[in-house]
């Protein structure tokens, strides 16, 4: 069923980031940030082609050396701080209107796993293609949360019947019909797929970027062998 689905990965990778200048391109364990997105996209069982969405040249020119497609330079419009990532997945697929399954895959999570992103798909295709997005547990002790007021005072956090997640940005899947009529992954109908701590940080931060990376190497992620 899954084989029958043809299936394109998009790594939205703007040149203009704020927190961590150029942090897509930034040298991860040596190879630039972005690459660890794409290596993973390539080796999926599933993923038919992975294209780069981005407006800078170098980024462009980086993710084409690693394999990728950049099919044209997003327009600016659609680079700005304040555009939602998915806003380049939907012009991406109005010019591949071939595949039946859409990724979208962040380059900030590179410790992700190509097995990570087959369980996704997996989880989409076979619930009739809704959305899927992967989450960590938030945290595995919700006493120690609690509700700090304006005045300072602290009230009990409850937590009612649910499991606290967190999306950890590593990977968004769905059909790409659903996807098109709903603008959107997160919806009611959204499933999740759990993965463990060590493999979700999202990097926006130099000691985030740090700290994946000697994740990264004690982990051994992403083998390019």
């Amino acid at each position: 069923m899954i084989n029958n689905n043809k299936c394109l990965a998009v790594i939205p990778a703007r040149g203009g980031s704020k927190r961590l200048k150029r942090k897509n391109i930034k040298l991860f364990n040596g190879k630039p940030l972005l690459a660890w997105s794409i290596y993973a996209a390539k080796k999926s069982s599933y993923i038919d082609e992975v294209v780069v969405s981005t407006e800078d040249i170098e980024i462009a020119s980086i993710a084409l050396s690693f394999g990728a497609t950049v099919p044209y330079l997003r327009p600016i419009a659609l680079s700005k701080d304040n555009v939602d990532s998915t806003k380049p997945v939907l012009e991406i697929l109005n010019n591949y209107k071939e595949y039946s399954q859409i990724v979208l895959l962040q380059p900030t999570s590179p410790l992700r796993t190509p097995l990570d992103i087959d369980e996704c798909i997996k989880l989409s295709v076979y619930n009739r293609g809704m959305p899927c997005i992967s989450v960590t547990n938030l945290i595995n002790d919700v006493n120690i949360l609690a509700h700090k007021h304006k005045d300072n005072r602290l009230s009990p956090f409850k937590l009612l019947n649910t499991d606290l997640v967190k999306i950890n940005g590593a990977v968004y899947t769905s059909s790409s019909q659903y996807f098109i009529n709903h603008g959107t992954f997160m919806m009611e109908e959204t499933m999740s797929f759990e993965m463990p701590k060590e493999r979700s940080i999202d990097i926006d931060t130099i000691l985030d970027f740090k700290i994946a990376e000697e994740l990264f190497k004690i982990e051994k992620l992403n083998d390019t062998d």
